[in-house]
């Protein structure tokens, strides 16, 4: 069920009249301390901003770039600085600065710039149910800036390190935030929408053109962008030599026991805010079957796990929701250059396509051979946070045709007036495909 389903006995107080009283108390915070001395070295800097370029955007994602990655992220919570913001001017001079610190910073520099931006409350775990609650500044554990540009809303976090462009941020963890304003705000909802392009995204490429006896050449890449990027970044930024190797292996599911590695590497881009880790090399292959005749190859990244079934005991809360992974996209890309055929024994292939919604996600799969090559796309993309009682039964009446089979290559020997087996699909080449923008790829088709 949703988190606010799991509070039993609570007992709440508090001495705000409600949340309009915090927003107005923090605003003054900030207000002081984003008002910046007339001779603040930080003007400078501003100055260049301003000079390089006219456009709003652009001077934004300056700003927000400078405080993420010429201000080290430190926690102060001396005294009343758990509550109590650093000021602008303190924060530059120093050089390091907690999520309040930077926020102050951030802000006066984007006013000084003339673009619209406010400070805002909010909890990164996404608390659930918050608008239940008493007001309290105890349950926020972060403050950023929201920023107004042109008829589009930027969620700014100055605590991040090398963030993407403004375009490539990604949607905010949190339920609820808490604008800070002179007057006061009330809690505003943040509603998660589906996502428009995979959040992760793994590309396995097979060249087993040599044949089923001898070592294929393989490439594994995953990408990933949103809002985990960050921590994975940190962590694999502090290895090196055998670790990172085992490191990226574990990532990519991939144990390196049966292959000579010849690239493991990460990358990570500024603009897209993308990570892309990678393995490349040669490896025996698990074919399958006793004969070169009988050869097949279950393909990875082809085959869906179903839904589980949505019971709950009988003395829980049977009209309670029920929480979906949301918003969540991943796409898997299997492509494999087959061996040659052998007279009237051709490759083929068992990949049922799959197009449907259950349990608030949809299913895709599709699978196309041509040329000598076989390629499957497949993906999984929730469309709602949270199932009504309705909707959860619904899978348990679908999960006997769904299909949960395993998509697999193998050989089939035909008559002599077969023809081209080529799908009339064409496959992607995905060792240049722009993964960027690979919703194209990972969604179905629109309708005809």
């Amino acid at each position: 069920a949703p988190a606010r389903y799991g509070v039993g006995r609570l007992i709440e107080y508090s001495s705000f009249s409600g949340w309009p009283e915090i927003s107005s108390a923090f605003w003054r915070q900030f207000e002081k301390a984003t008002t910046l001395g007339k001779d603040a070295p930080v003007r400078s800097e501003i100055a260049k901003i301003a000079a390089a370029s006219n456009d709003p955007q652009t001077r934004a994602q300056a700003a927000l770039k400078m405080v993420q990655d010429r201000v080290r992220y430190v926690f102060v919570g001396f005294g009343t600085g758990n509550y109590t913001p650093a000021t602008a001017d303190e924060t530059w001079e120093r050089r390091y600065g907690d999520c309040k610190g930077k926020t102050a910073l951030l802000l006066a520099i984007l006013r000084e710039l003339g673009i619209s931006a406010e400070p805002v409350l909010v909890n990164q775990g996404g608390l659930d149910g918050m608008q239940n609650r008493l007001a309290s500044p105890g349950l926020f554990d972060h403050v950023l800036v929201r920023s107004a540009i042109g008829e589009n809303s930027y969620w700014l976090d100055g605590t991040q390190q090398s963030g993407p462009q403004l375009a490539f941020i990604p949607q905010p963890s949190f339920r609820t935030a808490l604008p800070l304003r002179a007057s006061g705000a009330e809690l505003e909802d943040v509603r998660a929408t589906p996502l428009t392009s995979p959040a992760v995204i793994e590309i396995v490429d097979i060249d087993a053109s040599a044949g089923t006896e001898k070592p294929s050449r393989i490439s594994i890449r995953k990408i990933a962008h949103g809002s985990e990027v960050y921590q994975l970044r940190s962590g694999l930024a502090s290895l090196a030599g055998d670790d990172l190797k085992r490191a990226l292996r574990g990532i990519l599911a991939y144990d390196g026991s049966n292959g000579d590695d010849e690239e493991t590497s990460w990358s990570y881009d500024d603009l897209t805010g993308a990570i892309t880790l990678k393995w490349s090399g040669t490896q025996k292959l698990d074919w399958e079957g006793d004969t070169a005749e009988e050869r097949y190859l279950v393909l990875p990244g082809a085959g869906f796990t179903p839904p589980s079934e949505l019971k709950r005991p009988k003395e829980q809360d049977q009209s309670a929701p029920w929480a979906v992974d949301f918003p969540s996209f991943n796409c898997w890309v299997t492509t494999v250059k087959l061996p040659p055929d052998q007279g009237r024994i051709r490759w083929t292939y068992s990949s049922k396509p799959v197009n449907r919604v259950l349990g608030g996600v949809r299913y895709f799969r599709q699978a196309t051979v041509r040329s000598g090559i076989i390629q499957t796309v497949m993906s999984k993309r929730a469309l709602q946070a949270e199932l009504s009682p309705a909707e959860a039964r619904e899978i348990e009446a679908a999960l006997p045709d769904f299909d949960n089979e395993k998509s697999m290559m193998y050989r089939e020997r035909v008559g002599p007036d077969a023809g081209n087996t080529d799908d009339r699909r064409s496959t992607v080449d995905s060792s240049t495909i722009d993964w960027a923008s690979a919703a194209k790829v990972c969604k179905p088709p629109p309708p005809k």
